[in-house]
């Protein structure tokens, strides 16, 4: 199946099991990588610049954790959350004023009858989209924005690491037999649940869905091919210091100083800089070296203004240079 087929969450779990078969990774190598990008796109949130990529690695590392227990992230969000809240059972969740029992007169063995009555009715519908289920749960729980609006990402972040750990407590009791699949299902479904719900708040006119399409659809990002053939442990860097692109970067400005025709000492300098953050590979090396270039760049912009070298040229690679600073999401 490829990317651009996708159109419902059942295409996007498929998708992910023939991309990632993963049947030389066990669950506890899966749910490592599932936790590092739950940190990471903890770290952009908080940092108020949000990624993209990181939502949609994100998503992915769960989708693949959730194949490897054959659990269905459709039926289990829908289930979980189906138009109402699953623990005050009713819409929009007033569990802040019931200390999360039933709004409704309701006694505890019906509570399931309900849910699965409000699920019939949504699966009645058709298939539906990880957009769609955001929109259904910004619905069922408002307040989450309010929080985000007046008090920054907090909540999202902290619920994200706090519902991955019970991920993990789930599948293990269930590995022992002390917990049944359904359960384990719920636990998805409230991770999945935080990380859509700080996706519409960081991209309100964006659909998750068309983000993963164009994330994917040229293959995995990282080996290229169409079903995944990367060696373990052979993921790409996506925070920490990745010395090629630190080497890259040093030559594209070694070309806009030959450019410019400047060869001062400020260019050896930096050249060595950068020399040494992809030697050193640490960040705080890194983010000199990087700041260096950024200040010297902007100098020779002004160089140009004044008419030394070729503007168009210069240009050119300047705009390069730019780019790669979004290679360095610790700038």
């Amino acid at each position: 199946m490829e990317a651009k087929n996708i159109k419902d969450i059942k295409d996007i779990q498929l998708f992910v099991s023939n991309m990632y078969p993963n049947t030389d990774r066990d669950f506890s190598y899966i749910f490592s990588y599932t936790a590092r990008h739950i940190g990471y796109l903890g770290k952009s949130l908080n940092q108020r610049r949000p990624s993209i990529d990181e939502f949609v690695r994100t998503t992915s590392w769960i989708f693949a954790l959730a194949n490897k227990l054959n659990i269905d992230i459709e039926n289990a969000l829908i289930e979980r959350h189906p138009g109402i809240c699953p623990y005050c059972v009713t819409i929009p969740c007033k569990c802040l004023e019931t200390n999360k029992k039933p709004y409704i007169d309701i006694k505890a063995y019906n509570i399931p009858q309900e849910l699965t009555y409000q699920a019939s009715v949504i699966k009645l519908q058709g298939s539906i989209t990880l957009a769609e289920h955001a929109k259904r749960l910004a619905a069922i729980y408002p307040g989450n924005a309010y929080i985000w609006r007046f008090s920054g990402p907090w909540m999202h972040t902290s619920k994200m690491q706090e519902e991955l750990a019970e991920v993990h407590e789930a599948a293990t009791r269930f590995f022992s037999q002390r917990k049944n699949l359904n359960a384990v299902s719920e636990e998805f479904s409230d991770l999945l649940a935080w990380v859509l719900s700080a996706w519409r708040i960081s991209f309100p006119n964006e659909a998750i869905d068309e983000q993963f399409i164009s994330f994917y659809l040229n293959g995995c990002p990282v080996c290229g091919k169409k079903t995944c053939d990367c060696m373990l442990y052979s993921d790409s860097s996506s925070q920490l210091v990745e010395p090629r692109i630190i080497e890259e970067l040093g030559l594209l400005f070694l070309q806009l100083a030959r450019e410019v025709g400047t060869s001062d000492f400020d260019i050896k300098e930096i050249q060595k800089s950068l020399s040494k953050a992809a030697e050193t590979q640490s960040e705080p090396v890194a983010r000199t070296a990087l700041l260096e270039v950024k200040n010297k760049t902007t100098e020779i912009e002004r160089l140009v203004e004044r008419g030394a070298g070729n503007a168009k040229n210069i240009a050119t690679i300047i705009e390069a240079i730019r780019k790669f600073f979004d290679s360095f999401p610790f700038m």
